[in-house]
């Protein structure tokens, strides 16, 4: 994992509570992800005035990136990517297609693409720093029709030969960039 955005990390771990009726799945993952990483990233919630609330969804995933002020919501399906992929945003990671090493890094420029991500990336480009290089194997790594091209152009552009697949684990340099920008945390 390559891209964060400085000035919203959390600074230490990150406190959460889950709202769902059935926590377990929230709870195992939230669990797997600090065991893949070797730190405390997300610990139980105290009294913390900033912390993040696990809502299982129904429909769209989502987190917004880094810390907020108060309660912040990380809504997440029943699938690994998604709910690990949403972990990443709330610990200040933004998607991969945004590294400046991303093959395809035309598709987002182009002002012609309206999807939400190319828009998103276009306005916000020079928020985002690099910690690793590009992985393509990352879970922050969006495929064709969430960048709003089709899979051809996709693959044209990005110059890869073999299929996209979307990996619903935290990679090895995911697993390096949040070591290294939760560095201060304590380890597992």
């Amino acid at each position: 994992m390559a891209v964060y955005i400085p000035n919203k990390l959390w600074g230490g771990s990150i406190p959460y509570v889950i709202a769902d009726e059935n926590p377990d799945f929230a709870q195992n993952h939230i669990n797997a992800f600090n065991a893949r990483v070797g730190k405390e990233v997300f610990v139980p919630r105290e009294n913390e005035s900033d912390y993040v609330e696990f809502q299982e969804s129904s429909g769209h995933a989502t987190c917004k990136i880094g810390k907020q002020s108060g309660k912040q919501t990380l809504r997440y399906g029943r699938s690994d990517a998604s709910i690990f992929h949403e972990m990443g945003h709330c610990a200040g990671l933004g998607h991969e297609n945004f590294h400046t090493g991303w093959p395809a890094r035309s598709i987002l420029v182009d002002r012609k693409n309206n999807s939400l991500h190319a828009m998103a990336f276009q306005r916000n480009q020079s928020r985002y720093q690099n910690v690793t290089s590009y992985d393509r194997l990352s879970v922050m790594l969006y495929g064709s029709k969430s960048l709003g091209v089709s899979e051809e152009q996709f693959l044209e552009e990005a110059i890869i030969k073999e299929q996209f697949v979307q990996n619903t684990v935290l990679s090895e340099l995911d697993v390096i960039a949040l070591r290294q920008l939760y560095a201060l945390v304590q380890d597992r």
